[in-house]
């Protein structure tokens, strides 16, 4: 019956709503989650590219974006500052075998995932950049109030976060910026570590 795989498909969409991600809103009230995470992602995506006028495929970029994280519906989010980061990707495995079983129409969603997570396109390259950067602005916005929460040094997101930003060269340019910015904002970091 058709009205079940709309129902299905809505229910899904809800399931991923309810995954919380580690950044925290200010005053620490609630939790960003991933459906917001990933339209945020696709709007300022496609904002920059027409702004900055890159050589981007605009629709590439929001399907990559929506579909980014999909497979969290099953695995969750898990801080890439905590040690179950390392068996993200087995679990993505299993989850994406999962999505393609109660799914199974919908081959160009996991064909997209499987594309962005081996980045094998410029456009999943940016997105996979931009996404990375997308938390720091956004705890930037919100005072740093993650950072402190989870007792984070400066060094420790620069650390984190240098090789995945320059999988494009102006999210690159966008992270110098901001670290430079977060360099004179000592008051955001639990305790602030930089090198000399």
């Amino acid at each position: 019956m058709k009205l079940t795989y709309l129902l299905n498909s809505v229910s899904f969409t809800r399931s991923f709503e309810n995954i919380k991600r580690q950044v925290w809103r200010r005053n620490g009230q609630r939790q960003e989650n991933d459906s917001e995470h990933s339209f945020q992602l696709a709007l300022v995506a496609w904002m920059v590219i027409e702004k900055e006028k890159l050589d981007l495929d605009i629709s590439v970029v929001v399907k990559f974006s929506l579909v980014h994280d999909l497979l969290e519906r099953y695995t969750g989010d898990f801080s890439s500052f905590s040690s179950e980061h390392k068996n993200k990707k087995k679990g993505e495995k299993t989850a994406l075998e999962t999505l393609k079983k109660e799914f199974s129409e919908n081959r160009e969603i996991y064909s997209l995932i499987e594309i962005y997570e081996r980045r094998e396109s410029p456009e999943a390259n940016f997105v996979y950049a931009l996404d990375k950067l997308l938390p720091i602005l956004n705890i930037y916005l919100d005072d740093g109030y993650s950072w402190e929460k989870n007792d984070l040094s400066l060094l420790e997101i620069i650390e984190n976060k240098k090789d995945k930003v320059v999988s494009h060269p102006l999210i690159a340019e966008y992270f110098e910026s901001i670290v430079k910015i977060l360099s004179e904002k000592e008051e955001f970091f639990f305790q602030f570590k930089f090198k000399d």
